[in-house]
């Protein structure tokens, strides 16, 4: 009687999901620009014309929305604009117009390395400039981090750099 022993052997390839990568430095009129963010896709949204000067009289909106259970992190890189009158503002929610939402109305010259969170799972960002004095603009990252558990390397490395601004209302840790 003869036994045979059979080695099977299985290779299992798996492809990487790659997360998204938004790129953005137009402002374009209107409606806000939708972005959908799952976790791990990071966004790099400038000015128009970054580094070089943005334009007079922009006016432009994005509306960010991460997965349910999700917040929204903002992390500005660079910010330069015109003190009185060209704003970068972020908020809470969808709704611009809810003045309660703000969470931070930027203008002028602020630090780089800056972070900032939504409540939820949606973001919006608005930016205006007027017709007079024009500067670099900005460049700030957006990403989508779960409200609790486990968070992405990019906002653990701005908590452990100190950089994680927040208002208690907003962000609990």
């Amino acid at each position: 009687m003869q036994v045979w022993i059979i080695h099977l052997t299985f290779v299992l390839f798996i492809e990487p999901t790659l997360a998204a990568v938004y790129r953005e430095n137009r402002c374009l009129p209107g409606e806000p620009v939708n972005y959908t963010l799952e976790y791990g896709d990071l966004g790099t949204f400038d000015s128009t014309n970054y580094p070089a000067n943005y334009n007079h009289n922009s006016s432009c909106s994005f509306l960010f929305t991460g997965p349910v259970g999700s917040r929204i992190l903002v992390t500005v890189n660079e910010f330069h604009t015109e003190k009185c009158c060209d704003h970068l503002r972020i908020g809470n929610g969808h709704d611009q117009n809810v003045k309660t939402s703000l969470i931070f109305n930027f203008a002028g010259l602020i630090a780089g390395n800056k972070a900032y969170s939504s409540f939820g799972n949606q973001m919006y960002m608005n930016f205006t400039s007027d017709g007079e004095n024009n500067f670099k603009g900005y460049s700030v990252d957006v990403e989508a981090y779960p409200a609790e558990g486990n968070t992405s390397t990019l906002f653990t490395n701005l908590i452990n750099e100190g950089a994680f601004n927040y208002h208690p209302i907003f962000l609990t840790l």
